[in-house]
């Protein structure tokens, strides 16, 4: 019997069935009736995957058992296809990477709108992107057979926006990318303990292409070509220049503006290097705040200038690095024919040669003719693709498969359990071709372990930016939630942050200490002061070499805003009941009762704060006091001190952690907190199961007798049929359809849609 007449049958059977009992029936039919679409439509994603021109033939096999569209000589039919090889087309002078990208439901709707369009790319517009889906996108075009190249476009030298240590991350990335043809035990580390030769793969070629390196913003092109540096050709226009002048930054001291404007900042501070309220009491640098600075700028210096030189190192080899690198910052602006010669630059193309790559691919004679036109302005040997693929096209793609491959195992998932509680359902399943354990998932796709991996997971939760009272409210919350999920076996906190209120810092910390779970903690640019604090007890800490961290230490300030009104014949009187009352009111003046209760307030924090490094990392008070008192470091410099245990960046983390903390060492990684389901709003909403279950399944069962031609039809922008299905196919997501079988209903108050979150809907 085939799959189309076991499906139409099966349908008008559980027709039958929901007619004489549709509230108690529908919920596991209305399921049911979604398994052909979710199998359906997890193909025709991997389908849309393909232009319609990467298809070359049809082909037959025998046929299987199951599946398939058998031909008349017992053979199945299949599609064969031949993907065009493709390249990777990444313009990093548009690229801003984020911690975590908005959620609001302006960016939403935006986002939605313009994965429903076609790509029409202006060459201009900024691209956001979260780091950490940024650096997954290029791992997986490294393994990705179709994408044979990488192409970095760098513009005028500037424009990349990130921090160093997500530089640094994305540098980890492209170096994977570089390396492809190894294989990867774990991301970030040295070459020696990662990297292992594998015969099965080739090298593939990244292409960098810059009109220049020479930038009057920032530090003038250096993170860029820091980037550029791993590719294997780095192509710079004739007329451009290249820019190693080193590190720089500028501080601004507002004491002098203050004193002349009558504003007086009282500062109560632990730790010599204590420095982020020097910009309002001091004229300059103090001696331990330009030792601080000057600590960080040097180390990430130098650590820039050894990730350049190892890069480059075929073509700087001859060169001494300590004197070399004196010479070359100090130089001034390299034109491309000097970094030519050096070694810096490998092609002088007149301007971006991408086109022209890939137009070389499309024929002997058109390669033949592009030498002829390039000569030595590039490499056309090496480059194999025919055809461009964007990082956001790239992204769409993979984020599509991504989606169809849960939405198979949340319905495998719903299904297995379904099956086990109905025997009307688990008899109905086989009819339709769905045999267990498989289910709707392909029995060459499916196995057990895949099912144990999904079964076990690690929680990624990310906190940036100030701590302040909100942030400390959305953690508790999220993370005592975490404390009852038995499936997460571990939670990475990644944290982007300079630290924030201590009352805040301290009840985020309570509930990491609290849960039940393993806690590794990833440091982004910055995980200084409060952002340590929080981290202190963390089972591992992971941290890039250019992270900012440390700044153990507390301070406070007063403002008094007196003298400032009085200029303007503005006086004031007050009325206290205490010697402190007035303490955080600027225009009351600072009494010794203040500064002893705010002395010994700082003393304190500073004693918890010092204690909390001392538990958490194992390390003698004294030895404590040695590398706090304010102080900043390097990632790595905090891993030689014992404040950091490893270096690397997000990715290392979830790698230790799927290593460390689970069993099957491949558990699924989940943002947290997740959105919340349809069905537990309703619960919430109509105050109980049997009541969100009965209006469910009744919309269901109506639905179920309109596809067979029996009852009121639902709409069509919710439901339809394919073609070529052989059941009642589902076109929405679960939360759209479940809203528009509501709302289309007319029988249920449905004004408490509009108080969802704004991104519960997408």
């Amino acid at each position: 019997m085939s799959a189309s007449a076991g499906g139409t049958r099966l349908i008008h059977r559980l027709g039958g069935v929901v007619r004489r009992n549709p509230i108690k029936s529908a919920i596991v039919f209305g399921a049911a009736a979604t398994f052909g679409y979710q199998r359906w439509n997890g193909k025709q994603a991997a389908d849309d995957d393909l232009d319609d021109d990467e298809y070359y033939g049809i082909a037959t096999r025998p046929a299987k058992e199951s599946g398939g569209t058998p031909a008349k000589d017992g053979q199945e039919v299949v599609r064969t296809r031949k993907r065009k090889k493709q390249v990777l087309v990444i313009p990093f002078h548009r690229i801003r990477l984020v911690e975590r990208g908005k959620k609001d439901l302006q960016s939403l709707i935006k986002s939605r709108i313009e994965s429903m369009e076609e790509e029409e790319e202006d060459g201009t517009s900024p691209i956001e992107m979260e780091v950490s889906e940024f650096v997954d996108l290029i791992h997986t075009a490294a393994s990705d057979p179709g994408i044979v190249a990488m192409y970095g476009i760098f513009g005028h030298g500037f424009g990349f926006k990130a921090g160093w240590a997500q530089t640094e991350e994305v540098r980890h990335a492209l170096r994977v990318f570089r390396e492809c043809h190894r294989i990867h035990r774990e991301p970030n580390m040295a070459h020696d303990a990662v990297l292992k030769r594998t015969k099965n793969y080739t090298r593939k070629p990244m292409y960098a292409y810059a009109d220049t390196f020479s930038s009057p913003l920032g530090t003038a092109g250096m993170k860029e070509f820091y980037l550029a540096s791993v590719f294997t050709h780095i192509q710079l226009q004739p007329q451009g220049d290249l820019s190693l002048f080193g590190m720089h930054t500028t501080n601004l001291f507002l004491k002098d503006f203050l004193d002349k404007y009558g504003i007086q900042v009282h500062v109560f501070k632990h730790g010599l290097y204590k420095n982020f309220a020097n910009q309002f009491t001091e004229q300059k640098y103090t001696p331990h705040h330009k030792e601080n600075v000057s600590n960080i700028i040097h180390s990430i210096n130098e650590h820039v200038w050894h990730g350049i030189y190892h890069g480059r190192k075929k073509n700087l080899s001859n060169y001494d690095f300590p004197s070399f690198w004196k010479i070359v910052q100090d130089a001034g602006n390299l034109t491309a024919e000097v970094s030519h010669q050096i070694g810096f630059v490998d092609y002088m193309p007149a301007f971006d040669p991408l086109e022209q790559l890939v137009a070389s691919n499309k024929s002997n004679e058109m390669k033949d003719e592009m030498k002829k036109k390039w000569g030595k302005d590039t490499d056309l040997d090496q480059f194999e693709a025919s055809k461009m693929v964007s990082i956001t096209s790239y992204q769409k793609r993979q984020k599509k498969k991504k989606e169809a491959t849960e939405k198979k195992w949340r319905m495998h998932e719903r299904i297995a359990s379904q099956s086990k509680k109905s025997s009307v359902l688990a008899k109905a399943l086989p009819m339709a071709g769905y045999n267990a354990p498989h289910y709707n998932i392909p029995a060459d796709e499916y196995s057990e372990h895949e099912k144990e991996c999904r079964d076990e997971k690690i929680a990624i939760y990310k906190i940036s930016g100030a701590i302040t009272d909100d942030t400390a409210r959305r953690a508790e919350t999220a993370l005592r939630k975490l404390k009852k999920k038995d499936d997460i076996k571990c939670l990475i906190l990644r944290v982007d942050s300079p630290g924030g209120a201590i009352t805040a810092c301290e009840t985020i910390l309570q509930e990491v200490k609290d849960l039940p779970q393993k806690v590794v903690v990833s440091f982004g640019n910055t995980s200084a002061s409060g952002g340590y604090y929080i981290s202190s007890a963390a089972d591992r800490i992971f941290a890039s070499p250019t992270t900012v961290t440390g700044s153990i230490g507390v301070f406070m300030m007063k403002l008094d805003f007196r003298n400032l009104i009085s200029q303007v014949g503005i006086t004031t009187d007050s009325v206290t009941t205490g010697s402190l009352a007035g303490s955080f009111d600027p225009l009351y003046p600072m009494n010794d009762a203040m500064k002893d209760n705010f002395a010994n307030f700082t003393d304190r924090a500073y004693l918890r704060f010092k204690s909390l490094v001392s538990e958490g990392r194992s390390l003698d008070m004294d030895d404590v006091e040695t590398v706090a008192q304010g102080r900043v470091w390097t990632g790595q410099q905090a891993k030689e001190l014992g404040l950091v245990d490893e270096l690397g960046g997000l990715d290392r983390a979830v790698a230790f952690a799927q290593r460390e903390y689970t069993k099957t060492k491949n558990a699924r990684i989940v943002e947290w907190p997740p959105t919340r389901s349809t069905f537990d709003y309703l619960l919430e909403k109509w105050n109980g199961k049997e009541k969100a279950s009965s209006i469910i399944t009744s919309l269901f069962s109506e639905w179920i007798l309109a596809s067979i031609g029996e009852g009121k039809r639902p709409a069509k922008t919710v439901f339809s049929l394919p073609p070529t299905a052989s059941g009642m196919m589902l076109t929405m997501d679960e939360n759209t359809a479940i809203r528009c079988l509501l709302e289309n209903s007319g029988e249920y108050d449905t004004s408490f849609l509009d108080e969802f979150p704004d991104d519960f809907w997408v």
